[in-house]
């Protein structure tokens, strides 16, 4: 180890940083006389024969250590930083129990046995000494009721997890490396996964098994070696991280938590995919304050609806049954207040009020100088106003009467609208009937969230779905859908909604 650091005189031991090694020896990385080193068995049929002919390397490559190379390890150990120590822990197959199990003989036999690297164990161990190589060993024993052995994918993910993770643990100095009790522990600032050695289904575990710690934020860098490129090429695997993570992305999307996707993609490189969530996000809150100075009062009010429109399939199919309630509650009231400024022609419009920048209806009446608040409740707006074309009302702030005037609703459909709206929208175990307004009532000042809860989580269970044309939910949609079309909004409404529904699909793209 001394001749070693000899290299880099000006370095103090204490000064130098220490990262770990972590890889699989497989049957390409030993060379003997310029040789694969697999040819030294690949004339065993037996297993006897190969433990008598690796005791006969041990004694002959043990006395001349100069014919014998382990180049991928040896790559790695020189191209190392100047300020840098390397610890390696390499990973050694032995698959003797699993071969005598499965009775394996003859061509098979030899075929199999050489790509263990448990045969190279001894004499590793002296090279590395020799080169003044810090490491450990680990060796895995195949199981021997494993189908395909070391060829099993599903199985070698799991099995490389059962013996690393008691083996590694992370904290926010670094790494600690502990391989048995009796070896001292191992602290460095950095674990290196180098994943080109290996049988497939092994150095593919092994790469999914670190991708899972960077995914965890540990301290975690890859390394491929070329065996044909002396240098070694270092890398993030920020793409295939990125690839293991779209499946629950995917999953939040649909659902529609866009902050849970934007703590998944902190340290994703596109900065535009983290500016969209946060639009997304704003938006499924009903937070327009970043767009409130480019949008009018009524393109407030638009948005507002196609956002409801937009976000309650989610809620809906989710069956969070009063967030989805209270938002197309508050939907229809604003498409209603929409409806009185489509009939009422001239006489109604949008502006935004002066101190809190909300947008309001103004009603300007016959023979007045200004226009006034729109104020009229929802009941008699749906059942006077809109029916018969005039209401009344007494106004506290003004002290007087106030009467508002549209033209009527003549539509076919509007009087199933009121039913629905004011009359009969869900009927209860009891016998008794709920119209959405009274249930808006009785959420808004009583939060009687377990009540809607259960009456629509029944309908659900009873119509085997929330799509259903005779759900409830699917019902309100439809009477909130038929309000923005007597206003005249369905193409503008429809229009934002696609504009969200385009946002998500550019967070998926940029995955």
């Amino acid at each position: 180890m001394n001749k070693n650091l000899d290299v880099f005189p000006f370095f103090h031991l204490s000064d130098m940083r220490k990262n770990v090694v972590l890889q699989i020896l497989g049957n390409n990385d030993v060379r003997v006389d310029s040789e694969q080193g697999t040819s030294q068995l690949g004339a065993c049929y037996t297993l006897e024969d190969v433990r008598d002919l690796a005791t006969d390397n041990d004694q002959e490559l043990g006395n001349d250590l100069d014919r014998i190379d382990f180049p991928l390890i040896r790559n790695l150990w020189e191209s190392r930083e100047p300020d840098t120590l390397l610890h390696f822990v390499i990973l050694l197959t032995n698959q003797q129990a699993w071969i005598e199990y499965h009775h394996i003989s003859g061509q098979e036999l030899s075929d199999l046995i050489t790509s263990d690297g448990y045969w190279w164990r001894n004499l590793l161990q002296a090279w590395c000494q020799k080169l003044g190589i810090p490491h450990d060993l680990i060796i895995l024993d195949i199981d021997p009721n494993l189908d395909n052995g070391v060829a099993n994918w599903d199985q070698m993910a799991k099995f490389v997890e059962q013996q690393l993770n008691p083996k590694f643990t992370f904290n926010s100095k670094g790494i600690v490396f502990e391989n048995t009790s009796d070896h001292p522990k191992i602290n460095a600032q950095k674990l290196m996964v180098q994943h080109s050695s290996g049988t497939p289904a092994l150095s593919g575990a092994l790469y999914l098994w670190g991708l899972e710690q960077k995914l965890a934020k540990n301290p975690i860098e890859f390394v491929y070696m070329s065996r044909q490129d002396s240098q070694p090429y270092f890398h993030t695997g920020t793409h295939w991280q990125w690839r293991l993570k779209v499946p629950q992305i995917e999953q939040l999307l649909e659902t529609q938590d866009f902050l849970g996707v934007k703590t998944l993609i902190q340290d994703h490189p596109d900065h535009n995919l983290k500016t969209k969530l946060e639009q997304l996000d704003r938006a499924v809150s009903f937070n327009l304050s970043a767009k409130r100075q480019k949008l009018s009062a009524e393109e407030d009010i638009l948005e507002r609806i196609a956002i409801a429109l937009w976000s309650e399939k989610a809620f809906r199919e989710r069956g969070q049954w009063m967030q989805w309630y209270l938002r197309i509650a508050g939907a229809f009231e604003l498409a209603i207040a929409c409806l009185v400024q489509h009939q009422g022609v001239n006489d109604y419009h949008w502006e935004r009020d002066h101190a809190t920048q909300k947008p309001i209806l103004k009603y300007q009446e016959k023979n007045q100088n200004s226009p006034i608040e729109f104020r009229l409740d929802i009941t008699p707006t749906v059942k006077d106003l809109l029916t018969q074309g005039i209401a009344s009302t007494h106004s506290n702030y003004l002290n007087r009467k106030v009467n508002y005037i549209t033209a009527k609703i003549t539509d076919s459909a509007w009087n199933n609208f009121k039913e629905f709206y004011c009359s009969n929208w869900i009927n209860l175990q009891n016998n008794t009937r709920k119209s959405f307004l009274q249930l808006r009532n009785e959420l808004y000042h009583s939060l009687l969230g377990d009540l809607i809860d259960q009456i629509l989580d029944e309908k659900t269970k009873q119509l085997k779905g929330v799509n259903h044309a005779d759900h409830p939910a699917q019902i309100a949609i439809d009477w909130l859908n038929y309000i923005v079309k007597l206003a005249n909004l369905t193409t503008p409404i429809n229009s934002k909604i696609k504009e969200f529904e385009q946002l998500v699909n550019d967070v998926k793209r940029s995955l």
